[in-house]
């Protein structure tokens, strides 16, 4: 259960940064909603995954925010 308030407490970061273009926020947001459903981990860690893989064609991201999306990825990754 830790990793996962570690996986929100990252995308919260995210999702509060305002130098973040708002698609990509939106996305965020989403994933933070998908990571607090009511349903198995597993689950929820792999609804996470795929909208966080939206954003890997997105062009507009910082190298910044992009590696700190492939931490979360990787976290998501070990959980399901």
């Amino acid at each position: 259960m830790t990793e996962i308030i570690q996986i929100l407490q990252a995308l919260q970061e995210i999702a509060e940064d305002q130098t973040i273009p708002k698609n990509v926020r939106t996305v965020i947001q989403t994933t933070m909603v998908a990571l607090q459903q009511p349903t198995t981990l597993r689950l929820n860690a792999s609804k996470a995954l795929q909208h966080l893989e939206t954003l890997s064609e997105t062009t507009n991201v910082e190298a910044f925010t992009r590696s700190q999306l492939y931490n979360i990825v990787s976290m998501l990754e070990t959980i399901r």
